[in-house]
C-alpha cells in the first residue's frame, strides 16, 4: 500500500529547535535520495506549512521531492491562520477533505 507522510511541525520531535530542524532536514534529504521507495504525498499541517513558505531554508530539499513526483500539500486552514496564503514557494494548498481522502486510501505515517 502506498504511504502518505503527515508533518505537523517544522522539526521532528514536536519542538521548534535546532535538533528538531536538523532531524527534519535529514529526513527530507534521505527521502530525496532514496531510490527504492517514496511516499505518494507529504501533507503539511499546522506549523509545518511554514516549510513550504520557505522558512527554515529547506526549499532545495523540498524541490527535489516535488521533482520526483511527491505531492507537497499544505493545509489551507493552517496557511490561512499563519497568514501564508499566497506565500507558498512550493507545493499547493489543500483541504481537510483531501486529508480525509488520503487517510481513507493510503497508509499514513504521522511525524
Amino acid at each position: 500500500m502506498e504511504k502518505v507522510i503527515v508533518l505537523s511541525d517544522v522539526g521532528l520531535g514536536g519542538k521548534d529547535n535546532a535538533l528538531a530542524l536538523k532531524m527534519m532536514r535529514g529526513l527530507l534529504k534521505i527521502l530525496g535520495q532514496k531510490q527504492d521507495w517514496q511516499p505518494k504525498a507529504i501533507f503539511f499541517l499546522g506549523e509545518a506549512v511554514r516549510l513550504l513558505a520557505g522558512e527554515h531554508d529547506l526549499l532545495g530539499l523540498l524541490s527535489v521531492l516535488e521533482g520526483r513526483g511527491i505531492e507537497l500539500l499544505a493545509c489551507r486552514a493552517a496557511a490561512e491562520e499563519l497568514q501564508l496564503v499566497g506565500q507558498l514557494k512550493i507545493g499547493k494548498l489543500s483541504s481537510t477533505g483531501t486529508l480525509v481522502d488520503l487517510i481513507s486510501n493510503y497508509e499514513i505515517i504521522s511525524l
